[in-house]
């Protein structure tokens, strides 16, 4: 096996593929990888603020707010986090274009393939399964959460509100700070009916022994329980707050922040 021969194939293939030309702002260039659409993935040389820099067009995060991703919060978000700090890359001042910071001098050959690269594994949110996405959930909303509660409340997961409750496990509960006697709220992640049905049994429990110190509220992932099932409407009309997350997620999470924080 040559490895100079191989080298210097996978040169040409490499080089064959990528394409620069002149554009208003600097320069654009392309690589072998396309999007979804079929057109190539490119990047832009900037002359920008005295300096320059690598940016996209702006399209791609565009696209998965067009396409209802949640990309701001979750595990969505670290992952792209993640790419895009690998090529010392984030999100712009508008919060679309993924640009790098201003440099002095114009980047180097490799930070374009680099950042190039980037974009494209970026891409990967675009093709996760349903399954995968849908496990987001519960995540997104706790994340959701913790940046709205933080320093109100704390937090804690896959728990109960008070052992004589254990029988009776939420998905988070949430306790108010510098409230004296201040209820503690159950919130139940609904993705089927079956966190709903517990979300049920405990209010019925509640009332059953006359506490009116413990909430319980539900966030349903829009689309995933029906509106006309008979479940969710008996909890809508019981529980202390039923909101619903996807599309309109920080409306959902403020209505549990008014929930959970508001006075006895």
């Amino acid at each position: 096996m040559n490895s100079d021969l191989i080298r210097e194939q996978l040169c040409q293939a490499f080089c064959r593929d990528i394409t620069v030309k002149a554009v208003p702002a600097g320069l654009a260039v392309s690589g072998s990888f396309e999007d979804v659409v079929g057109d190539p993935i490119r990047c832009y040389v900037e002359q920008y603020a005295g300096g320059w820099r690598l940016a996209d067009d702006g399209q791609f995060l565009a696209d998965l707010d067009g396409r209802g991703i949640n990309r701001r919060q979750g595990p969505r978000a670290d992952y792209l986090a993640q790419i895009f700090a690998s090529a010392g890359a984030g999100v712009g001042e508008d919060g679309l274009q993924i640009a790098t910071s201003v440099q002095a001098q114009p980047p180097l050959a490799g930070e374009i393939i680099q950042f190039l690269s980037a974009l494209t594994r970026a891409r990967d949110v675009m093709f996760w399964s349903r399954e995968r996405i849908k496990s987001t959930f519960k995540e997104d909303v706790f994340h959701a959460m913790e940046e709205r509660l933080s320093g109100k409340a704390t937090l804690e997961r896959a728990s109960f509100v008070e052992p004589s409750l254990r029988d009776f496990p939420a998905d988070v509960i949430i306790t108010p700070k510098g409230m004296v006697g201040a209820p503690r709220t159950a919130v139940f992640l609904a993705q089927s009916t079956e966190p709903l049905g517990d979300a049920l049994l405990l209010w019925q429990e509640l009332r059953l022994r006359g506490r009116s110190d413990i909430r319980v509220a539900a966030v349903v992932e829009s689309g995933s329980v029906s509106n006309a099932a008979l479940k969710l409407q008996r909890v809508i009309n019981r529980i202390d707050a039923v909101t619903f997350f996807s599309g309109d997620e920080d409306a959902a999470i403020e209505r549990i922040e008014r929930t959970a924080l508001a006075p006895p």
